[in-house]
């Protein structure tokens, strides 16, 4: 067989057959050392400065307008959760189920009122809809 210029490839290195596995497979351990304690350093660093920027003197929060006050106790805004979900449900079609069924003022001084359903749908029935007017 004729060889095209190559040489042949030498065999494992001495110092790879002594260790048992190929030496030149496996990366210099240093850039990750020099990574790791990078980045433990920059972590003390920010510890470090964060210590500083809290111990500043005079260096308080002087607007306390969007504090609470632990000591009144107050409710929070609306809407908060309920309790009894069905307590509330019940009582809202209760006050629906009667402002359906009564009469009563929308507006006394415009004379604007309301009345119970069934009797609005008889007068829709005998009056009609008047048609909008532009």
């Amino acid at each position: 067989m004729a060889h095209h210029g190559h040489e042949p490839t030498p065999g494992a290195a001495a110092e790879s057959v002594a260790a048992g596995y190929e030496l030149a497979d496996i990366p210099s351990s240093r850039p990750i050392v020099l990574f790791v304690v990078a980045v433990f350093g920059l972590l003390v660093f920010a510890f470090l400065l964060g210590v500083v920027l809290v111990s500043i003197p005079g260096a308080q929060v002087r607007d306390t307008s969007h504090a609470v006050d632990v000591n009144s106790p107050q409710a929070p805004p609306g809407p908060r959760i309920e309790a009894d979900p069905t307590v509330d449900g019940e009582r809202i079609v209760r006050e629906a189920t009667e402002r359906l069924e009564s009469y009563g003022w929308v507006n006394q001084r415009q004379g604007i009122a309301h009345v119970p359903i069934e009797r609005a749908m008889e007068l829709l029935l005998e009056k009609g809809v008047r048609p909008f007017e532009e």
